[in-house]
């Protein structure tokens, strides 16, 4: 981070200053942040579901098309997966991003609530809980590596 701390970005008013309104505008602002964050992941869950949709149509089209026997058109569609699975990856990983960000703001703020939900919540999985992100990457990789496969055998058939 910047030569300013988290806290000090995250709190530039002291509640004197602020005035009357302090309490009632932070904790709109935390309920809004927190909406915020629920929505990144609706639309990681979105994303997703058309990865995983549009990767299921390619590997069904390449099936198709290996069955009528063209192999230059398996190949555009593996080399096709292998780069929208990397597009895939690389959201999964920016989505990755912008959430733990939105955690650790959440979670600062919890330092000035009565009570912090999330930093326990974390606090109780710690060690015991995988990361979605963990498990989400596998899928994309799991299709580059079907298309590597699909592209390899390709060129084996050509060659062959």
């Amino acid at each position: 981070m910047d030569e300013k701390s988290l806290e000090d970005m995250l709190f530039p008013v002291e509640p004197a200053q602020y005035g009357d309104r302090y309490r009632a505008d932070f904790v709109a602002l935390f309920d809004s942040f927190v909406e915020s964050a629920d929505r990144v992941s609706a639309r990681r869950a979105q994303a997703n579901s058309f990865f995983l949709t549009v990767n299921t149509l390619l590997v069904t089209a390449a099936g198709t098309v290996w069955e009528l026997s063209d192999a230059s058109t398996n190949w555009f569609i593996a080399l096709g997966g292998i780069l929208f699975s990397i597009v895939w990856w690389a959201m999964i990983d920016s989505f990755r991003t912008l959430n733990s960000a939105k955690y650790a703001v959440i979670n600062e703020i919890e330092t000035r609530l009565p009570i912090a939900a999330y930093r326990a919540e974390w606090a109780l999985l710690k060690g015991r809980h995988k990361p979605l992100t963990t498990i989400e990457v596998a899928v994309p990789f799991a299709f580059m590596l079907l298309y590597a496969v699909a592209l390899v055998v390709g060129v084996v058939q050509r060659l062959g």
